[in-house]
C-alpha cells in the first residue's frame, strides 16, 4: 500500500460513516469517508496494474531506464 492510499484510508477513518445522516455535517462526513475510501482503492488498483505492466515490459526486454518522458 502506498503512502497516499494509506493517508486516504486514515482520513476516511477520521470521518465515520453514518447510516442515517441527521444533518449537513453527517452528510459531509459521509462524503469524505466514501470518496477517501474510493480514492485509496483506486490508487491500490492502479499501482497493481502498473506493476503488472512493468513486469510485462521487463519480460519483453524493454529497457525501462531508457524512457523519454
Amino acid at each position: 500500500m502506498s503512502k497516499e492510499a494509506k493517508s486516504l484510508r486514515w482520513l476516511a477513518n477520521m470521518f465515520p460513516l453514518t447510516n442515517v445522516p441527521l444533518d449537513e455535517t453527517d452528510k459531509i462526513s459521509n462524503a469524505i469517508h466514501i470518496y477517501c475510501t474510493a480514492g485509496a482503492e483506486k490508487i491500490d488498483q492502479l499501482q497493481k496494474e502498473n506493476e503488472i505492466l512493468l513486469e510485462y515490459l521487463k519480460n519483453k526486454g524493454v529497457d525501462l531506464n531508457d524512457r523519454k518522458i
